[in-house]
């Protein structure tokens, strides 16, 4: 008779004790369970200071030397723009949203230094037309109409949507057209404006390109030729992002994706800074976050989730899951990569390319679930594990198999840097970036599942095989601590006996590697396994 314990698992508080698996624990503290054996996890190693002063909820690594900081619940995503130069970041939740790039992010001492407001405005005023000059024609056929709009374009050569038409003129012959009162842009914190461009309409009444003048003139005289038009207009419908828009991703091709109330926002296919009415679509509910995995956007909802798919921002199919699992944290969503995870009512869901499930469903129930993630600030994916941080500590869900695993790391705010693939952490009211599990190693408690034996029984000896000692291992039978050793070798040793139990269980504890840990009758039986 025996017991042997070679493989070390988190906690699944809705099973009773004595009915988790081989390996199965009611306690798991500060572990690391991911290889099998026990091992602990390790403290915070302290790096970077930053000069931000409050609770950094928000933390993002540049260009591998500056980290932006925000004490707001900031989405940052890089430039999606293929053969940027300039190292353009965009993000949401810091007020309207911004952008910034590297030659002015990086300008000051707190980073970014410099943002600017994102999108261009369009013109809020007509032009005014007239007859500069040229030769009339008799001809009636020789009559031509003309409607002349005219955009904003900045530093980046991102354009505005055309400002509203102007009145028609008619022109004939070799007259030419006085474009005037071209308004000037608006003030505000807009990356710096470059030109004004003018378009006319053409035989067919699309709007073609005429010229370019320095955003600080206000008229231009147009003598081009119908034959010399340029390109049509194409930003008619290029708007601004919604002022109160967050949420802030990206979708492969070039994409971005915000979320504003109930609608979900699409930028135009490498145009950051444009965002048509036609790439707005309503869910049924509030949206509380997005994350996007392939070429779907998922979109979770105070009650069912959404699963936005398509490759043009125009023609995206909208498909409600049948699963009502709400999202309880915007903070608590993270992209696993082919999945995406977040913290529902009924435990932590997660949700594929063709599938939505509770990763937690037979690990907590609702109530403990719910008394789990009672203060939940933030929740990170890092090495195949979700991290959760609330006011008292937290806890790890394993992918594998929903088990968990508390621990007492505070934090505030969390990056997983995609290069490195380290978790980087910011603690309350404190200016420095610290590594996750990087420090020393702190204790671990873990404390197996109930064993029953068919009959009372009692044990004579206890082994521990470690990598490197001591191990503090606990023995108790029917719920009472019976023995208690600090282990200084893989030799067993011998437990007090003059009594019989049915239900016995180890605890182990320690910063040493555990391989396995055995209970036995004898020392013959211990070799025997």
């Amino acid at each position: 008779m025996r017991i042997d314990i070679s493989t070390f698992k988190g906690t699944a508080p809705q099973v009773a004790p004595h009915l988790l698996p081989d390996g199965g624990a009611t306690v798991a503290k500060s572990c690391e369970l991911g290889f099998g054996d026990l091992r602990p996890i390790h403290g915070l190693s302290a790096g970077d200071t930053t000069a931000i002063a409050g609770d950094i909820k928000t933390l993002y690594r540049y260009l591998d030397s500056f980290w932006f900081t925000w004490l707001a619940d900031v989405d940052v995503v890089r430039g999606p723009v293929a053969g940027d130069t300039s190292g353009r970041v965009y993000f949401t939740g810091d007020g309207v949203p911004k952008f910034t790039y590297a030659s002015v992010a990086t300008s000051g001492s707190i980073y970014p230094s410099v943002d600017y407001t994102l999108g261009v405005p369009a013109p809020a005023t007509a032009a005014t037309l007239s007859i500069a000059g040229g030769t009339a024609s008799d001809d009636i056929a020789d009559q031509r109409d003309r409607v002349y709009v005219y955009t904003y374009s900045n530093d980046f050569g991102e354009e505005s949507a055309p400002s509203p038409a102007s009145s028609i003129i008619t022109v004939s012959g070799t007259q030419t057209v006085l474009v005037d009162s071209l308004d000037n842009p608006p003030s505000g914190s807009y990356a710096p404006f470059q030109y004004k461009n003018i378009y006319r309409t053409d035989e067919n009444g699309a709007y073609r390109y005429v010229a370019s003048v320095d955003v600080a003139n206000s008229s231009y005289t147009d003598a081009i030729d119908d034959a010399a038009l340029g390109a049509e207009l194409l930003t008619t419908d290029w708007n601004m992002p919604r002022d109160d828009m967050q949420g802030l991703t990206f979708m492969p091709g070039g994409t971005l994706v915000g979320f504003s109330g109930k609608t979900v926002c699409f930028s135009v296919q490498n145009q950051p800074h444009a965002w048509p009415v036609a790439g707005e679509y309503v869910v049924h509910d509030d949206i509380v976050a997005i994350g996007t995995f392939g070429s779907s956007v998922f979109v979770a909802t105070t009650s069912y989730p959404v699963v936005l798919t398509g490759a043009d921002y125009s023609s995206m199919s909208v498909e409600r899951l049948e699963v009502s699992q709400a999202c309880l944290y915007k903070r608590g969503m993270v992209d696993a990569g082919t999945a995406i995870m977040y913290p529902s009512p009924e435990g932590l869901t997660l949700v594929g390319t063709s599938s939505a499930r509770v990763l937690t469903e037979g690990t907590v129930d609702r109530e403990q679930w719910s008394a789990l993630i009672e203060g939940f600030r933030f929740g990170v994916y890092h090495d195949g594990k979700y991290i959760a941080f609330t006011d008292t500590g937290g806890f790890i869900v394993s992918l594998a198999d929903g088990s968990i695993i508390d621990h007492d790391i505070m934090a505030v705010g969390g990056y997983l840097h995609e290069k490195t693939g380290k978790l980087y952490l910011t603690k309350d009211n404190d200016s420095t970036v610290y590594e996750w599990d990087a420090g020393s190693a702190i204790a671990y408690t873990w404390r197996s599942r109930e064993y029953q034996l068919p009959l009372p029984g009692n044990f004579g000896l206890v082994q521990v095989v470690a990598e490197a000692y001591p191990v503090t291992v606990t023995v108790y039978a029917d719920g009472e601590q019976k023995a208690q050793y600090s282990v200084g070798s893989a030799r067993a040793l011998r437990l007090p006996g003059g009594f019989r139990a049915r239900t016995w269980e180890l605890s182990l504890e320690g910063t040493n590697r555990v391989l396995s840990a055995h209970l036995a009758q004898s020392a013959q039986e211990l070799q025997q396994g």
